[in-house]
């Protein structure tokens, strides 16, 4: 089987044009890697303040090795999060499913003041840099996230990480 590798800059613009949208790929055949090579900054696939969105049947290499750490964040593999400088406007029944997320340099899922995501049937490995990411983080007052049928191993501050202030 083939491997198709995208670039980074082709995700965002699909997950940042609409409110209802799904990306969808061939499963582990189908590849997300960082766009800028020399300055991995921003996450692989970002999902700011929208609605009713499905990130399914990829796998996300974030090439760790190739770049320093700079935020657990920023350098996700999966980015989901309330509108910047908004948190009234959260990101709200987002699923990610069948999707691997492996060799972040940040955590490989980041789910940050957003409400019904549900993650289900992922593998979140090998993420993080200096002991500071985690597999899957839940943060700032995400409220009704599920992670179903999930595994998280191999980085570096643990698996799944919930944080207040809810």
């Amino acid at each position: 089987k083939e491997t198709a590798v995208h670039d980074l800059a082709h995700a965002q613009a699909i997950l940042t044009a609409s409110a209802r949208v799904e990306l969808v790929g061939a499963g582990v055949s189908t590849v997300l890697k960082p766009s800028a090579p020399s300055n991995y900054t921003v996450p692989v696939i970002t999902v700011v303040g929208k609605s009713n969105v499905r990130i399914a049947n990829l796998k996300i290499d974030g090439e760790k090795g190739m770049y320093s750490f700079t935020d657990e964040y920023a350098q996700s593999g999966i980015y989901v999060a309330e509108s910047i400088g908004d948190p009234s406007t959260p990101s709200t029944d987002v699923v990610i499913e069948n999707c691997i997320c492996t060799n972040c340099v940040g955590n490989g899922i980041s789910v940050i003041g957003s409400h019904r995501v549900i993650i289900r049937g992922c593998s979140s490995n090998n993420n993080g840099e200096g002991g500071t990411a985690s597999g899957i983080a839940v943060t700032n007052a995400s409220e009704g996230c599920v992670v179903q049928s999930s595994e998280v191993f191999g980085n570096s501050n643990g698996g799944i990480s919930v944080r207040g202030p809810n």
